[in-house]
């Protein structure tokens, strides 16, 4: 399980398909829009917004590590 992927801000159900699909935040960004709407089965515009909110969460994970590193 990801935990980066329960930190995200989407509904409960996308977050769940999105485990039990087996993604991670590195998994969503490889596949893009397209390829996560065809494996969940949800609607492209979905999918997009799955997408942003996970590079969201990669720049806040990025972020984060960094400011670990100089501390």
């Amino acid at each position: 399980m990801d935990p980066a992927i329960q930190m995200m801000e989407i509904a409960p159900g996308l977050k769940d398909m999105l485990l039990n699909a087996g993604f991670t935040i590195e998994t969503i960004l490889k596949c893009g829009p397209s390829e996560i709407a065809g494996i969940l089965g949800i609607d492209i515009y979905v999918a997009q917004i799955i997408f942003d909110t996970a590079k969201k969460a990669a720049e806040r994970t990025r972020s984060l590590l960094a400011e670990e590193e100089t501390t």
